[in-house]
């Protein structure tokens, strides 16, 4: 997952493993508060765009990343955004894979489905 690549990023920028722990919390952080939040989403809306929505802005956030890898102009704070913004991303993406998945799987293989 991009958290290990961030978090790894972080401690050679800091050199504090504290830091580089933190980008594992901004990142899992959104996908527990967001959650429920986001299959409130995925009802509403239609749920195949929700997914290409969720994936594009994520591409989105991995590229102004990588930009700001490449220039060497990243800061920590812009990983700790990028990894909260990418948790929100995820959390959409996931909920709105697992109900897509419903609709071509039986019950009993849902729990691989969406197993993560």
């Amino acid at each position: 997952d991009e958290w290990v690549f961030l978090g790894l990023l972080v401690l050679e920028l800091t050199g504090s493993a504290f830091q580089a722990a933190l980008v594992g919390i901004f990142d899992w952080l959104p996908v527990l508060l967001f959650a429920i939040f986001a299959g409130v989403i995925v009802d509403r809306f239609e749920r195949w765009r929700v997914l290409v929505v969720a994936n594009v802005v994520g591409i989105i956030i991995t590229a102004a990343l990588i930009a700001l890898i490449a220039t060497g102009a990243v800061r920590t704070w812009n990983i700790f955004l990028a990894s909260s913004a990418l948790g929100w991303t995820f959390a959409l993406d996931w909920t709105a894979s697992c109900t897509i998945s419903l609709t071509f799987q039986n019950e009993k293989e849902l729990g691989e489905l969406c197993r993560y």
